[in-house]
């Protein structure tokens, strides 16, 4: 006890313990903020990436276009246009060059310089280059402030592309030859990128400072909604801690939590709390089952105990060796119902036929009944039972249900209230389409003793058994309803034999208390259900006939308000 209360001690705790750290909510909002703002900031940077990529690229684009459309233009000028003082083509390229020099307008960061052509090789030798004319932009240099190896680059007839320089940073050029009547030249056509840098540097620069606005407003924005999206779980887990550690202290198996709340929590405990609620009620029925075992287990031991312990007690064999058998029927019977709860005794393999079910299972009852001294029950059915009727079960177990639920009906009816005359008699000629083979499976409350002798069938008692097909919403159901005229259920009974070890109270001759329960746990098991109801003035139908199994005639019960309905519903393949 002492170990016990230590236990919940250090549990409860644990639990404040937990309660005080830092909010699970708390911590998952401050998780999910970081991996979304993380998930914003790279995005930017990308975004920044791809924006300074794109705006060189055409900034790269537009120069290489101007300087193509200029070199085409110059190339054109040289070959129609004449010399204006003599209305012939120019005679040296000096000339030429003033003259197209003089009509150009350059760019703000453009320079165009008119050079000599020195004989071949001469250019490799670093010869000085004669200028023949130049003109320039605002922000670009002179011809003379370039540095003299890269003014022997840039004069090259017909060279281009691009260079850097000490002084002016990167620039892209293009040189084009001119050829006069006496000489010839070139023309370097020469684009500086300083002012493109600096409007380009300016461009970012501006769209990461939007950016970086973007991502303050997201993070703030991103810190309010996670907050809001996580705050119900701290909420739940900081409830849920309370809930647990108020159950440890009061002995509860399952905690219960607080329904009031934000909305996102209360749907979450009421969710949780509904899916506690079949756990709770498991754990109180296995609490109930092990006090109904340990109730049922403790009479019989007691008693053998006593009878071998003191055999002077007046205890004799047989009473010891009936308690044996009740022991031993009920500890089988629990097995079988655990076995078909959670059925690893049951097998879905085949589809199997209704009608074979029923009829195999009275064909085995009236075999082994016909074979009693005292007056037989006997099953029949009212109807052939629909042969297209298939079902995904275990056929086996499924007889056996029935089996036992004809073995109920059986000794409910040879156990009757003193008061009672029984129910009446007809006679009988056994049925030849019911006779086959079935296997035989039974788990009954009461086992009837076999003699070789014959009963007659005269005096036999009838259970009808009638089969029939009900079509809901839920799909096709075929319910097996097993009808008796014997000592019936008390009222308010009916749902308390259908628990483990449920007894009727008139029954003076109680087996062990578990055909039922395994009865319904083979119905589940199959999706299917089994009820008990009154039968309010017993049952009604007909009887084998005595010439055929097309004649008959009414059986009625002298027992008017007693009986019993068994209904077996199963769901049938579609």
């Amino acid at each position: 006890m002492a170990n016990s209360k230590n236990e919940t001690r250090e549990t409860a705790t644990k639990q404040e313990r937990k309660n005080t750290e830092l909010s699970p909510g708390r911590k998952g909002s401050a998780v999910t903020w970081m991996w979304l703002m993380g998930t914003v900031a790279v995005s930017l940077i990308l975004l920044l990436l791809v924006f300074s990529f794109v705006l060189r690229y055409r900034v790269a684009e537009d120069v290489r276009v101007a300087l193509s459309q200029e070199s085409q233009e110059l190339r054109q000028f040289a070959a129609e246009v004449h010399d204006p003082h003599t209305g012939k083509p120019f005679a040296s390229a000096t000339d030429l060059i003033s003259a197209y020099l003089a009509r150009q307008v350059p760019t703000r960061t453009q320079l165009l310089a008119g050079t000599e052509n020195l004989p071949a090789g001469e250019h490799q030798l670093g010869e000085s280059l004669q200028l023949l004319g130049e003109k320039r932009g605002a922000a670009a240099p002179t011809w003379a402030d370039l540095e003299p190896s890269l003014r022997q680059r840039l004069a090259v007839p017909g060279s281009g592309g691009q260079a850097v320089s000490a002084s002016f940073g990167k620039l892209t050029w293009v040189n084009v030859e001119i050829q006069a009547a006496t000489d010839s030249g070139s023309v370097a056509i020469i684009h500086f990128h300083v002012a493109d840098e600096e409007s380009i540097r300016t461009q970012i620069l501006s769209l990461a400072g939007v950016c970086l606005v973007v991502l303050v407003l997201t993070g703030v924005v991103a810190w309010v909604v996670t907050t809001r999206i996580t705050g119900h779980i701290g909420e739940f887990t900081r409830k849920a801690n309370r809930a647990i550690t108020r159950a440890t202290h009061h002995g509860h198996t399952v905690p219960q939590l607080e329904e009031t709340g934000s909305a996102e929590y209360v749907r979450l405990a009421q969710t949780t709390n509904e899916l506690l609620a079949p756990a709770e009620a498991a754990v109180e029925r296995e609490a109930a089952f092990s006090e109904d075992l340990l109730h049922e287990l403790t009479t019989p031991v007691a008693l053998l105990a006593s009878g071998i312990n003191n055999p002077e007690s007046g205890i004799t064999r047989e009473e010891m060796h009936s308690e044996i058998v009740r022991l031993r029927a009920s500890l089988r019977g629990v097995a079988n119902w655990q076995n078909f709860s959670n059925g690893k005794a049951l097998t879905f393999t085949n589809d199997v036929s209704v009608a074979r079910i029923v009829t195999e299972a009275v064909t085995t009852w009236n075999r082994k009944q016909r074979q009693l001294t005292a007056t037989p029950v006997l099953a029949y059915e009212t109807q052939e039972t629909p042969t297209d009727l298939t079902m995904r079960g275990d056929g086996q177990a499924l007889q056996s249900a029935l089996y036992e639920l004809l073995q109920n009906a059986a000794h409910a009816s040879q156990i009757t209230p003193p008061d009672a005359t029984g129910p009446s008699h007809s006679p009988a000629q056994e049925n030849p389409a019911l006779e086959s083979t079935a296997p035989d499976r039974p788990n009954s409350d009461t086992q009837n003793s076999d003699t070789p002798n014959r009963a007659s069938a005269d005096a036999a008692v009838y259970i009808f058994v009638h089969t029939t097909v009900e079509n809901t919403a839920a799909g096709t159901s075929v319910v097996i309803t097993v009808t008796d005229a014997g000592r019936g259920i008390p009222e308010g009974e009916h749902a308390m034999v259908m628990r483990r070890f449920g007894r009727a109270t008139n029954d003076s001759q109680p087996g062990s208390g578990m055909g039922l329960p395994i009865c319904a746990a083979i119905a589940a098991a199959h999706g299917g259900t089994l009820t008990l109801s009154p039968a309010e003035s017993g049952p009604t139908g007909s009887g084998p006939a005595g010439t055929g199994p097309t004649k008959s005639r009414p059986i009625t019960s002298t027992q008017a308000g007693t009986g019993t309905i068994a209904k077996l519903c199963l769901p049938v393949a579609e």
